[in-house]
């Protein structure tokens, strides 16, 4: 059966109804959101949810799981890999959360490129929110208890990469576009597009210039950033 597709406007309603029902049949719930690179999840997909429940929500980000950028290249992989990833400590966290009790978890300096361990405080809350690009993975899945992929086009992807990367990491933008074509695209097509048929729901998020560029200040944002010459 195809996957049903919700504009973003839409969708919360329906899920806010579907983590209802589920909530009769379990203290916990895990709510999965897969997504594109940058295709903008966690301020119009996660933030949503975790401001709907306020207190009883949380956020735990699968990124605060990369490994070191040694170890990345060690092994000959990308940080769009889900091998990239330590899975397996996310999966240990998510079960120790599901028995009510904290766990600390890592931080990732994007800038240095390394982990930082038991660095973050994760206490268990009633709606759990994991978001980022491979939570829909095989060794995760079993754990989730409302799967959602948001989907963006992929010029909107690229703007708002360009736009984030060029404060998280201070690359130029001749450099993010060069990765976007030669890594992050193919390999977003191979690992991330499937997830799309397993999950319940896939959330239509599109790029509007007029709301996330209507106060866009470029030469402020390179200023007050340090950010490179383009």
């Amino acid at each position: 059966m195809k996957v049903k597709s919700f504009p973003l406007y839409e969708w919360l309603f329906k899920a806010k109804r579907i983590i209802k029902e589920k909530w009769t049949q379990k203290d916990i719930l895990f709510v999965f959101i897969a997504w594109w690179s940058a295709s903008g999840k966690t301020s119009n997909v996660a933030n949503k949810i975790a401001k709907f429940y306020k207190n009883d929500s949380v956020i735990l980000s699968m990124d605060n799981y990369f490994y070191w950028a040694e170890y990345v290249k060690k092994n000959n992989i990308t940080f769009d890999q889900p091998e990239a990833i330590n899975i397996k400590l996310l999966h240990e966290h998510l079960e120790i959360l599901s028995t009510w009790k904290e766990v600390l978890i890592p931080s990732y300096d994007f800038i240095e490129s390394k982990s930082i361990a038991n660095s973050i405080k994760i206490e268990p809350k009633k709606v759990i929110v994991v978001e980022w690009l491979f939570t829909l993975h095989e060794i995760l899945i079993s754990l989730s208890d409302l799967k959602l992929f948001v989907e963006t086009s992929t010029h909107g992807r690229l703007i708002r990469r360009v736009l984030r990367d060029m404060k998280r990491t201070r690359q130029k933008v001749n450099e993010i576009v060069h990765i976007f074509e030669t890594v992050v695209n193919p390999m977003h097509e191979k690992y991330i597009e499937p997830q799309k048929e397993i999950s319940d729901m896939i959330i239509l998020n599109e790029f509007d210039p007029y709301l996330e560029l209507r106060w866009f200040d470029l030469d402020k944002f390179i200023k007050e950033n340090n950010i490179p010459n383009i």
